[in-house]
């Protein structure tokens, strides 16, 4: 393909060229997360049939997850908020040397048992 095919390929596709003076950014470290699974079997209670609900959570001294925020606007979701705040509760986060990952704000996707396997089954 042509620079200029490429463009205006790029163009119609809503892709942006980066600009040739951006600095280059150093890749984030890959940070642990080890979920608590009976305290979130706990939060689910009878809740089955979800997957994928995005929470944006601050990680607080402990590792835990604090200040999470559900990213999305089905109300179906919406209802059980506080269930979805306590799974994201039974989660830490760590960095690569083993020390919780203080202050950062994560993203991370909430799944529970299907409606034909329940957890207490």
């Amino acid at each position: 393909m042509t620079p200029l095919a490429f463009t205006l390929l790029a163009l119609v596709m809503g892709f942006q060229e980066p600009a040739a003076t951006a600095p280059a950014e150093a890749p984030a470290p890959e940070l642990t997360r080890i979920v608590d699974a009976p305290a979130a079997v706990r939060c689910m209670g009878g809740l089955v049939g979800f997957s994928n609900v995005p929470v944006r959570c601050t990680v607080a001294s402990d590792g835990s997850l604090r200040q999470c925020e559900l990213l999305t606007e089905n109300r179906a979701i919406l209802r059980y908020r506080r269930r979805f705040e306590c799974m994201a509760a039974a989660t830490r986060v760590y960095r690569p040397d083993g020390t919780p990952a203080v202050g950062e704000v994560v993203r991370v996707n909430l799944n529970g048992a299907s409606v034909f396997h329940r957890p207490d089954q």
